[in-house]
């Protein structure tokens, strides 16, 4: 079973590359609806064109949300991203230093941006 998923996965990273955003969409709806934590964060990046900004960043929190849940180490990352800046939430620093502790916890690697930072997360740094 997990070998399909990653499958899924893989098809879906290589139809958003080829900008074929609908079947990317698709697919990853799919693999939520199995409760794919990762599913769920790479579509809580993906907007729609006729999507408003609020629906985009309430769709966001709420997939983010439920993949940190699920313990899923990116989705916490970025859960205590958001609450230590008050992008699309309000700042809760509690919330932050929750979030961020349980990403530590499992010591996650995380790369961003263009110029290529990375940032490792591991508890007791």
């Amino acid at each position: 079973m997990k070998e399909n998923i990653d499958i899924r996965l893989l098809a879906a990273k290589e139809a958003i590359k080829s900008e074929m955003f609908e079947e990317a969409i698709n697919i990853l709806d799919e693999l939520i609806a199995e409760n794919c934590s990762e599913a769920m964060v790479i579509r809580s990046e993906i907007g729609l064109a006729d999507e408003s900004a609020e629906d985009m960043n309430n769709r966001e929190i709420n997939l983010l949300t439920k993949a940190a849940l699920l313990g899923n180490a990116e989705a916490l990352y970025y859960m205590s991203i958001h609450y230590d800046t008050g992008d699309i939430v309000n700042v809760d620093k509690d919330l932050a230093i929750f979030y961020s502790e349980l990403a530590a916890e499992k010591n996650i690697l995380m790369h961003y941006g263009d110029e290529g930072y990375v940032c490792f997360i591991k508890k007791g740094i």
